[in-house]
């Protein structure tokens, strides 16, 4: 991309997560300004950080990402980073509070073969619509490498004829596409229980987002071996952005006066910083941020419930009696559940260690904190917990209730694109997005 230099010199963001990193980014190679980046915690990375237990680097919040998410692809390309396949062997299952429904094998072609036999035409129905999902949307790269911009989520996704996904529930989606009782209590549930800490009342897009990431729309799952954080880290320099941490954003307010219109941040220190416009880059319903400005568009203060996640590291061994094995060996890598109040857990997968029976570290999803008597029955052996909690997403069930891309004149909302769907990917695209509506607004 070329850089060109526009009315607009200063540029304010508000937040250093992968929506934030990548804005400034966007915003040096498309506007050429001076960019600053506020970020209230002690690190940039907003909610994408890793933690080392056991020797093992963990990603505490999103750790994968599709071979069709272009932006992330090239980030990690561009920077000299290194993406690494996930396991090809690893195994999976679907508990169901009793037994595994389903269970794979290391092979890939056997594992094909086994949920053709439980899910019957139903697989081939469900992999031809995500495959028609992703097509759709990343029509939007080739959209907004031509300039295009969207001032709400909703004519975005219009364009993209992928708004009516948005407004109908998954389970109700698939049964009128003809998808089973059964693929939809097993399979839909359990990935999205995993990626999203909710059932199938979510709204069809992003469940079917959350299908293309558990392999259903074909193509390469990765991670990033240094850590996402790197991605935000690395696109920051890359962006020559002066950074802040620690320095929270208390007010936005709009300002005119003999340096023209802008808008000023008032910080947690008193402090006062101007620029000609702002992008907040992070969610407002954590944030704690008030916005002084009368024009403001009618739907930007619309608060959207989140979902908590709670985490748990483990490093030790599974109890096989809990799964109704004999040996370790027989119990999945990766567990997903069906939705049933009686499973205390979302999921269990192994992120490290997996050659080390007694010392395999697992990661385990969950709405409600784990118990130390769950913890026990789960467990033949701990070394080592650890526990956290985090909104992690919006609840995402349908909502035509929306905050636009574009709060007023001069001032962007990134995190606008989370009502409907949640990714690293997707949060590239709302940045991209916004840019390409500041890039037009200083052209006009």
């Amino acid at each position: 991309m070329t850089s060109h230099v526009y009315t607009r010199s200063r540029i304010g963001i508000v937040g250093s997560g992968i929506a934030g990193s990548s804005a400034a980014y966007f915003v040096q190679q498309e506007l050429g300004a001076e960019v600053c980046v506020f970020e209230a915690a002690a690190h940039v990375g907003g909610r994408i950080q890793e933690r080392t237990i056991a020797g093992v680097m963990v990603e505490q919040g999103a750790s994968l990402f599709h071979s069709s998410n272009r932006y992330l692809v090239h980030f990690v390309e561009m920077l000299g980073l290194h993406q690494q396949s996930t396991d090809a062997t690893g195994t999976f299952g679907i508990w169901n509070g009793t037994s595994f429904d389903l269970t794979s094998s290391p092979s890939a072609l056997l594992t094909k073969m086994k949920m053709l036999l439980r899910y019957g035409p139903t697989l081939l129905r469900v992999q031809q619509l995500v495959k028609n999902m992703v097509t759709r949307l990343t029509q939007i790269y080739a959209r907004q490498e031509q300039g295009q911009a969207f001032s709400t989520p909703e004519a975005l996704f219009k364009a993209l004829d992928l708004y009516t996904l948005t407004q109908q529930q998954s389970d109700k989606y698939f049964r009128a596409s003809n998808i089973s009782q059964r693929f939809l209590i097993e399979f839909v549930n359990g990935a999205s229980r995993n990626n999203y800490g909710q059932d199938s009342s979510i709204n069809a897009l992003v469940n079917l987002v959350s299908l293309a990431g558990a392999g259903m729309a074909g193509g390469s799952l990765y991670s990033v071996r240094e850590g996402n954080n790197h991605v935000c880290q690395g696109l920051l320099r890359a962006s020559n952005a002066i950074v802040r941490t620690d320095c929270r954003v208390q007010q936005i307010t709009r300002v005119s006066d003999t340096n023209g219109e802008g808008w000023e941040l008032l910080l947690d220190s008193g402090e006062t910083e101007r620029f000609d416009a702002v992008i907040v880059a992070t969610p407002f319903e954590g944030a704690r941020i008030t916005v002084d400005e009368r024009n403001l568009s009618s739907t930007a203060d619309i608060k959207r419930a989140y979902q908590t996640t709670h985490v748990t590291l483990v490093v030790g061994s599974l109890n096989p009696m809990y799964f109704g094995k004999k040996t370790h060996g027989e119990i999945p890598d990766d567990i997903l559940t069906q939705e049933n109040p009686n499973i205390p857990f979302s999921s269990i997968g192994i992120v490290g260690n997996k050659d080390q029976p007694t010392s395999t570290l697992y990661k385990l999803f969950s709405r409600k904190p784990l118990e130390e008597t769950i913890l026990t029955d789960l467990f033949a052996e701990r070394k080592q917990i650890e526990q956290w909690q985090w909104q992690a997403y919006p609840v995402l069930t349908p909502t035509t209730l929306w905050p636009p891309f574009q709060l007023s004149k001069g001032l962007y909302y990134i995190n606008a694109m989370e009502s409907a769907v949640s990714t690293m990917e997707t949060e590239i695209i709302a940045s991209r997005n916004v840019v390409n509506l500041l890039k037009q607004e200083s052209e006009s």
